[in-house]
Protein backbone atom coordinates (compact mmCIF):
# COMPACT_ATOMS: atom_id res chain seq x y z
CA UNK A 1 0.00 0.00 0.00
CA UNK A 2 1.39 3.26 -0.92
CA UNK A 3 0.88 6.24 1.81
CA UNK A 4 -1.22 8.98 0.79
CA UNK A 5 -0.15 12.87 0.44
CA UNK A 6 -1.71 13.67 3.69
CA UNK A 7 0.16 10.88 5.39
CA UNK A 8 3.31 12.12 3.68
CA UNK A 9 2.43 15.80 5.08
CA UNK A 10 1.87 14.40 8.54
CA UNK A 11 4.91 12.24 8.80
CA UNK A 12 7.00 15.28 7.48
CA UNK A 13 5.35 17.48 10.30
CA UNK A 14 5.90 14.88 12.83
CA UNK A 15 9.58 14.54 12.02
CA UNK A 16 10.21 18.34 12.40
CA UNK A 17 8.74 18.82 15.79
CA UNK A 18 10.98 16.04 16.73
CA UNK A 19 13.80 17.20 15.15
CA UNK A 20 13.34 20.93 16.57
CA UNK A 21 12.73 19.50 20.14
CA UNK A 22 15.82 17.37 20.12
CA UNK A 23 17.50 20.77 18.91
CA UNK A 24 15.73 22.70 21.39
CA UNK A 25 17.01 20.13 24.46
CA UNK A 26 20.36 18.66 23.39
CA UNK A 27 21.99 21.26 21.09
CA UNK A 28 20.91 25.08 22.26
CA UNK A 29 22.69 26.50 25.53
CA UNK A 30 24.72 23.27 25.96
CA UNK A 31 27.78 24.51 26.79
CA UNK A 32 29.83 23.48 23.82
CA UNK A 33 27.07 26.22 22.11
CA UNK A 34 28.10 29.31 24.30
CA UNK A 35 31.84 28.21 23.64
CA UNK A 36 31.14 28.83 20.07
CA UNK A 37 29.00 31.76 20.55
CA UNK A 38 31.06 33.48 22.74
CA UNK A 39 34.49 33.00 20.47
CA UNK A 40 32.47 33.53 17.29
CA UNK A 41 31.63 37.25 18.97
CA UNK A 42 34.88 37.99 20.37
CA UNK A 43 36.37 37.15 16.98
CA UNK A 44 34.13 39.71 14.94
CA UNK A 45 34.81 42.41 17.90
CA UNK A 46 38.93 41.72 17.46
CA UNK A 47 38.73 41.76 13.88
CA UNK A 48 36.73 44.94 13.85
CA UNK A 49 39.16 46.54 15.61
CA UNK A 50 42.31 45.72 13.97
CA UNK A 51 40.38 45.65 10.42
CA UNK A 52 42.22 48.60 7.95
CA UNK A 53 39.03 51.32 7.83
CA UNK A 54 40.88 53.01 4.92
CA UNK A 55 40.85 49.39 2.90
CA UNK A 56 37.58 48.16 4.03
CA UNK A 57 35.96 47.94 0.56
CA UNK A 58 38.29 46.49 -0.77
CA UNK A 59 38.39 43.85 2.37
CA UNK A 60 34.95 42.80 2.05
CA UNK A 61 34.91 42.73 -2.07
CA UNK A 62 37.49 40.15 -1.46
CA UNK A 63 35.78 38.02 1.30
CA UNK A 64 33.10 38.15 -0.62
CA UNK A 65 35.01 36.86 -3.57
CA UNK A 66 36.21 34.13 -1.80
CA UNK A 67 33.40 33.06 -0.55
CA UNK A 68 31.48 32.51 -3.89
CA UNK A 69 34.45 30.98 -5.50
CA UNK A 70 34.32 28.64 -1.99
CA UNK A 71 30.54 28.28 -2.91
CA UNK A 72 31.00 27.50 -6.63
CA UNK A 73 33.56 24.51 -5.62
CA UNK A 74 31.27 23.39 -3.25
CA UNK A 75 28.50 23.11 -5.72
CA UNK A 76 30.64 21.51 -8.11
CA UNK A 77 32.38 18.89 -6.06
CA UNK A 78 28.97 18.17 -5.44
CA UNK A 79 27.49 17.39 -8.35
CA UNK A 80 31.15 15.97 -9.82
Amino acid sequence: MHPTWQEVQELTQQFRNIKTEYWLSENVFTLSWWILSVTSLCLLIVWIIILDKKRIMEIITYGFFVGTIAILADIAGFWL
